[in-house]
């Protein structure tokens, strides 16, 4: 018997020749004596047992007719269902008991709610439990690191929510993804409601085996995880070329002739050059203003983009330029700096990367020698990098990790941002990158200032850059589960012994 005052579930099941399963999952269903509820099966035309462990249970309401793969089939059972809530649970899996009671009252003032599942083998044997913690859409897009994962068995949602990102082509899921139709569908969720509201219990068990879509093809299931990972990333904003050069500019100046000039040498001209004022008057900004408009008529192939900076400071301009891109890779330069011909090319190539956060291009000259602080293995070499007198990298990064990250947070002091800008990219999971050929040519640039600065604060500065760290692990509610996997501690402490103990 129903009772009304219970919201109403609806679970949906696709099945295909899942004869040795199946029955385990409608047992599971039934078993949580919760009083409204439907399960909604959606069968491809089973020529197994299915049919007839179906025709057992007259409460299922069930079809069984050939479809167009699993997602065209989800998105007939999303359509039959007419619950408050919807629960997605593939045949070969079953839920945990007294499941549905928690996950309704969860979903009373929020429209999505996640909890532990447990993966087991093909016998139903648990292999790990899965903590499936709360996460924001930028913890989700980092789909190549196993905690980054949402385990879609232990994840329920409003019908409202699933209504409010239906497609534009008015399927709930994309037909044409045969592996991650659930992360396409948990972006355009989390775009709208970070999935924070969490059950600390195991909702449900799911089958990793060599038979199953995901146990047999986990290449081709990270590859088309890629394809959607692009497609949110890059609908974030706008995308008008695929690299912006920010580059700071307090004063129009000869010396930055030689830089325009060679970026329009370029053979990859996918770019915009993006123009940030940071000039301490008013005056100043207009003549710059005015320097960024005769820029754009002179070279017309590449278009020239203007903004005034949040403050009268260079790495204050940087963040602005992050903040107002409209490419999904920005560069860093300044007047006078200049690329080697195939930069913007080998930059988008590190890029093509989905895991790359940020790369540091081989620097021509002086102090950059930027390629001594990656090991063999091509990993950052963080104790050297974090203790080294650098101050002005011409960096390359991916414009999603920065916004992330808020960029420059010290923009009065170059060594105190940049060095806790790629500590806080490396713990958040981006993968840091060198190159192995010269391809920027910076300008003379005076470092004294920065120089007395890192003689006489460095210490001070390390301690901050690593307190920084310790808070954001303590205070994040997905750090727990990523110290699993990426665990910051360590570092933490083989680091300490410059400024004494944390």
């Amino acid at each position: 018997m129903t009772d009304s005052t219970f919201p109403k579930i609806s679970v949906v099941t696709v099945s295909y020749n899942q004869g040795q399963f199946i029955e385990k999952n409608i047992e599971s269903v039934l078993s949580q004596g919760y009083p409204n509820f439907e399960h909604i099966i959606v069968d491809g035309g089973s020529t197994d047992s299915t049919l007839d462990i179906l025709r057992k249970y007259p409460h299922l309401k069930w079809t069984s007719a050939k479809d167009d793969g699993q997602s065209d089939a989800l998105n007939k059972g999303f359509s039959r269902a007419t619950g408050d809530i919807i629960a997605w649970l593939n045949s070969d899996d079953w839920y945990a008991e007294g499941a549905f009671h928690v996950i309704a009252e969860a979903l009373k003032d929020y429209p999505v709610v996640l909890g532990k599942a447990a993966q087991t083998d093909k016998e139903g044997n648990v292999v790990t439990i899965v903590e499936n913690p709360p996460r924001s859409f930028y913890d989700l897009a980092r789909y190549w690191i196993p905690y980054a994962w949402v385990a879609q068995t232990s994840v329920f949602f409003r019908r409202s929510l699933l209504e409010e990102v239906r497609r534009s082509d008015g399927n709930y899921l994309d037909q044409d993804l045969f592996f991650t139709m659930d992360l396409d569908l948990w972006f355009r969720m989390a775009m709208r409601y970070p999935f924070v509201r969490y059950i600390d219990q195991v909702l449900s068990f799911f089958r990793i085996y060599d038979e199953n879509k995901t146990g047999a093809r986990p290449q081709a299931t990270q590859r088309e995880c890629s394809r959607v990972y692009r497609r949110h990333m890059n609908g974030l904003n706008p995308t008008e070329r695929q690299l912006s050069y920010i580059m700071p500019m307090r004063e129009p100046s000869e010396i930055s002739k030689e830089t325009f000039k060679s970026l329009t040498k370029q053979t990859c001209i996918d770019f915009d050059i993006f123009i940030i004022d940071y000039a301490a008057d008013r005056e100043m900004s207009k003549f710059v203003h005015e320097f960024s408009l005769d820029l754009s008529e002179a070279i017309p192939q590449i278009t020239v983009r203007y903004a005034k900076a949040a403050l009268p400071n260079e790495f204050s301009a940087f963040t602005t330029g992050v903040q107002k891109a409209v490419s999904p890779i920005v560069g860093f330069l300044q007047p006078g700096d200049t690329l080697d011909e195939n930069a913007s090319h080998r930059a988008l190539h590190q890029f093509a990367l989905d895991t790359v956060g940020l790369m540091i291009p081989t620097i021509q000259g002086g102090m950059a020698q930027l390629n001594t602080f990656f090991q063999q293995s091509g990993e950052l070499n963080l104790p050297g990098f974090l203790t080294s007198s650098y101050f002005y990298p011409n960096i390359y990064a991916r414009r999603l990790a920065l916004l992330e990250l808020e960029t420059f947070r010290h923009p009065n002091s170059p060594a105190h941002s940049l060095k806790e800008l790629l500590l806080r990219l490396i713990y958040k999971g981006w993968s840091i990158q060198g190159s192995d050929t010269v391809i920027v040519h910076p300008t003379t640039r005076n470092y004294s200032m920065e120089v007395s600065q890192w003689q006489t604060e460095r210490d001070r500065i390390i301690l901050e850059v690593l307190k920084t760290l310790k808070r954001e692990f303590e205070a994040d509610p997905f750090g727990l589960t990523r110290a699993k996997a990426r665990d910051p501690r360590p570092l933490l402490e083989s680091l300490s012994h410059i400024t004494g103990v944390l």
